[in-house]
């Protein structure tokens, strides 16, 4: 009876030494709030990628993943996104990003929106290195005559982050500031996630 008496009493003395305070949710980077994220393993069929990440088809190929992709709000009142992408196969970073710029007058919040020529202020551009050429390459939606088009969908802003689909061809802009219209990259089954920072 004593080895019983004496095994409770320690099981209640070590669960009140083992208690802790209440601080809430866990949070990875308390530095950004993600109390307004979606869950993306249960998104309702919206966007299946995790917060902070783009994913998205380049040229039919194999799909690419972009993270950290962040967004943020300029002095005018524009959002800027960005995105770096990141080899699932070497686990690091490599030359590829997305930019994107939304401005301020152009917003109407959950909608589908066309970037392109005649989009004002609207801009999506895709840069990366070529290692053969040993030269970066930019690739943007808006050409000289019209060529090139993002067709996105936000389909959810909450707490600033930003969320949606994406598809679409941009073309490549030469160096010297010439649009190359037989050069192009073009994107499909494209979602993001944008983390406001």
């Amino acid at each position: 009876m004593k080895k019983v008496l004496f095994a409770t009493l320690f099981a209640a003395g070590a669960s009140l030494l083992m208690t802790s305070c209440d601080n809430k949710d866990y949070d990875a980077d308390p530095n950004v709030d993600l109390s307004q994220t979606k869950n993306p393993l249960n998104s309702n069929g919206e966007v299946n990628v995790y917060p902070g990440t783009i994913e998205v088809r380049l040229n039919y190929a194999d799909s690419l993943i972009f993270t950290p992709a962040n967004v943020v709000t300029d002095t005018d009142g524009n959002r800027i996104c960005t995105a770096q992408s990141y080899s699932k196969l070497t686990r690091e970073h490599d030359s590829r990003r997305i930019f994107m710029v939304i401005p301020k007058d152009g917003y109407k919040g959950k909608n589908e929106y066309n970037i392109g020529a005649d989009t004002l202020g609207w801009y999506f551009r895709f840069t990366y290195y070529d290692t053969v050429n040993a030269e970066y390459r930019n690739y943007i939606a808006n050409t000289v005559i019209g060529k090139g088009v993002i067709n996105c969908k936000v389909k959810g802003d909450e707490g600033g982050h930003l969320r949606g689909t994406f598809n679409g061809t941009v073309y490549r802009v030469m160096d010297d500031g010439t649009k190359s219209n037989n050069d192009s990259m073009v994107f499909t089954n494209g979602e993001f996630y944008f983390l406001k920072k």
